[in-house]
């Protein structure tokens, strides 16, 4: 896939996968890169409607070599999302939280009784 050329493209590829959030890991972290890309853009553009992105190139908003990574990255990470599945009965859910001084998340699990026990990395 392309990256984005204008931040109207990036604007529509961002809601696109924003939709998707909740089933990326670290998503907040992946795509920040793009959302300040997106503000860059709003301001040289006047505006934050998508007409108005769609005059803005990336040249006029300092989209580089990082953005385009960012970009790269969001998308493999919709490629290999994490599937939603019904909670099994047998299966005890686990919750895993993560917050620093920029992102927060969190991922519920579900393990085996035995399971349990093993270290986080297993």
């Amino acid at each position: 896939m392309q990256p984005a050329q204008t931040a109207g493209d990036l604007q529509q590829f961002l809601c696109a996968a924003n939709r998707m959030r909740r089933s990326i890991p670290e998503y907040t972290r992946i795509a920040a890169t793009l959302y300040e890309a997106l503000e860059r853009a709003a301001k040289v553009a006047g505006s934050r409607k998508k007409n108005k992105h769609a005059r803005a190139r990336f040249s006029d908003a300092s989209w580089s070599d990082k953005e385009i990574a960012s970009f790269e990255d969001v998308h493999r990470a919709l490629l290999g999302m994490v599937p939603l599945a019904y909670p099994k009965a047998t299966a005890d859910l686990c919750l895993y939280t993560h917050a620093s001084q920029d992102f927060w998340g969190a991922v519920v699990t579900q393990l085996e009784p035995d399971e349990v026990s093993l270290p986080l990395e297993e």
